[in-house]
């Protein structure tokens, strides 16, 4: 009998050791998930922190892009009226030869 309880004992101590072994190990694996799920938010605030500011620079290239256009309409009409003047002027064109 005492072999055989040296035995159970042993069995008993390997398989306890094993448990501390893998309670060890869940528990970092669980540190880990806390660890990475940190890291998720503050990807996802990044995230969406680009995509506001994304959505504010599309907004004002489009101000600008309109102003620019804007701009431009009024430079073509000036330089269509100054090609129509050249065109046909207002007065007459003596001939000096």
């Amino acid at each position: 009998m005492p072999s055989n309880q040296s035995t159970i004992e042993e069995g008993s101590s390997r398989i306890e050791s094993l448990l501390v072994g893998l309670s060890a190990g869940q528990e970092q694996i669980l540190s880990q998930l806390g660890s990475v799920s940190t890291d998720i938010g503050l990807l996802k605030f990044q995230m969406n922190e680009s995509r506001e500011n994304a959505k504010e620079r599309y907004a004002d290239l489009r101000a600008r892009i309109d102003l620019n256009n804007d701009k431009l309409g009024v430079i073509m009409r000036e330089l269509n009226q100054i090609d129509r003047d050249i065109r046909n002027p207002k007065f007459t064109v003596a001939d000096t030869r």
